[in-house]
């Protein structure tokens, strides 16, 4: 897997043909042109949080089928889809798993719950990816982390002993806490004698408040002074200062890596597909700066 990864929402299901063949080779273009092939593939399902959610849902079309119409148009992508496997009962998704494995799919992240009070019918995190090893050993498998959450490290280490081969961040906006995580994770990496998994991190340029609102609703934490600069002008500075914040970010993150020697990845998302563009910006922006380490 290549060391930046982009991630593409899968279109509505009411999209046509048409539309949905046009934002298929849209996306082939932006990949080729910066000569990307890994490509994640989020499971967006109506989900129940807190609060009050911005967007409305609207259901989109399977994971796999639209890794399938992206390699249409873009023969050698590496298509990365996420499957929430607590919401499929356990025969449905080793169903799914031989299908996907069938039709060449080799990377796929396993992602849990939105919220621990519902009583779901599938495998957790750490089961799904053991019987994935189990079953399907060449496959690579990665989970889900969430830098903010206490006793991250551990979560992390308990899902590699699963069998977990890399992991994405959630979207951060911060770097404290991944600093943190990744140096506490790589002592004990080398305490137990065994090789740091790759971690892509998760990096997103907002354009308006809603994309703040609906990140934050996701579950994204702002830093307060930062979600106050970003917000104080409302719409007028939104882009412009997130693109700031992201500099500054990026600047953090290349000097800590670079002092500890610590490999990891981005994965770069778009969250709204109005977002697209800047997504692409945001790519050929840390594709410059890996070029000049």
């Amino acid at each position: 897997m290549e060391s930046i990864v982009f991630e593409i929402l899968p279109p509505p299901a009411t999209w046509g043909s048409e539309k949905t063949t046009h934002y298929c080779k849209q996306i082939a273009n932006m990949l080729r042109s910066q000569n990307i092939l890994s490509v994640s593939i989020p499971e967006v399902v109506e989900e129940h949080r807190t609060g009050n959610r911005q967007e409305i849902f609207h259901p989109k079309i399977d994971v796999q089928h639209f890794a399938t119409l992206l390699k249409h148009h873009h023969h050698a992508l590496i298509p990365i889809p996420y499957k929430i496997s607590v919401r499929m009962p356990l025969q449905e998704f080793g169903e799914w798993i031989e299908q996907i494995y069938e039709k060449g799919t080799r990377h796929l992240v396993i992602v849990g719950g939105e919220a621990h009070s519902i009583d779901y019918p599938g495998y957790t995190v750490i089961e799904a990816i053991a019987f994935i090893k189990k079953h399907y050993p060449e496959m690579k498998v990665g989970a889900i982390t969430i830098f903010t959450r206490p006793g991250e490290t551990e979560r992390i280490i308990e899902k590699m002993k699963a069998g977990a081969d890399f992991f994405f961040s959630q979207i951060i906006f911060e770097a404290a806490n991944m600093k943190v995580v990744l140096l506490n994770l790589s002592r004990q990496c080398k305490k137990a004698g065994v090789a740091m998994p790759k971690i892509f991190l998760s990096l997103a340029i907002a354009s308006k408040i809603k994309d703040i609102e609906f990140m934050h609703w996701l579950g994204v934490e702002f830093p307060s002074a930062v979600l106050a600069y970003l917000t104080e002008e409302q719409e007028k500075n939104v882009e412009f200062r997130s693109i700031e914040v992201m500099d500054m970010l990026l600047d953090e993150i290349f000097h800590f890596i670079h002092k500890e020697k610590i490999d990891v990845g981005f994965n770069i998302e778009h969250v709204m597909y109005s977002n697209l563009l800047l997504s692409h910006k945001l790519l050929k922006k840390i594709k410059q700066r890996i070029a000049e380490e």
